[in-house]
């Protein structure tokens, strides 16, 4: 007696069939445009944050350079001399200040000691390091510097602003949160790092295409 297969073979050509036929469960039109409608929202929602904080930033450096410049006024009206290069520092604040050179700019040594004074003043915290700015680099105070005539108060990426601090694109938008005049005119200025010509200002202008720091900002305090 001839036994009867266990499994029942199915043809070849029928597993193809079922296969390929099969009815696959699949999203519909409507879910994937909900999907990618808040895939885009969120993209939306992070990048905007984004320029948000970045604004806030810039924001942060003009009221520092704002509170810095009312400082040295005030030690201006005290004294009648630069934070940094006043010669009679030690008379007014004791043998744990420095004194400046005392020529009415503030320049070479001068520098470093216009937080000491400062500080000893009562106007700045700092007393061994130069300020920062919540976009980094360094603030300092000097007289006649590159092509600024007068004092400035200037924020770059280093102590003496050979690198600078801002992109081409950052200095644009901060500038034109305070004036909308060219960047080397007004109060608030823009201009290269000294090792970095051409960098952030070209003919004139920001130089959009370059994407690295290269800015350098300055406030006056005449």
């Amino acid at each position: 007696m001839k036994k009867k297969p266990i499994f029942k073979k199915k043809p070849l050509k029928g597993i193809f069939r079922s296969f390929f036929f099969k009815r696959l469960g699949a999203f519909s039109l409507i879910e994937i445009s909900i999907v990618l409608m808040v895939i885009g929202l969120l993209a939306g929602a992070v990048f905007k944050g984004r320029d948000l904080l970045e604004s806030a930033r810039l924001r942060s450096v003009i009221t520092d350079l704002e509170r810095y410049r009312l400082n040295v006024q005030l030690y201006r009206d005290a004294y009648g001399e630069w934070p940094g290069d006043d010669p009679k520092a030690t008379i007014r604040f004791g043998q744990t200040a420095v004194n400046g050179d005392g020529n009415g700019l503030v320049t070479g040594g001068d520098i470093p000691l216009a937080w000491q004074h400062l500080s000893l003043f009562g106007q700045s915290t700092q007393t061994e390091d130069f300020p920062t700015s919540k976009m980094g680099g360094k603030f300092f105070i000097a007289s006649n510097f590159s092509t600024l005539t007068g004092t400035w108060l200037l924020l770059s990426g280093d102590r003496t602003a050979t690198t600078g601090i801002l992109t081409p694109k950052q200095a644009q938008d901060l500038k034109a949160k305070v004036d909308q005049n060219p960047p080397q005119q007004g109060d608030l200025r823009i201009l290269d790092g000294t090792s970095q010509g051409g960098k952030c200002l070209l003919n004139q202008t920001f130089n959009l295409a370059n994407t690295t720091p290269s800015c350098v900002v300055a406030i006056s305090l005449n």
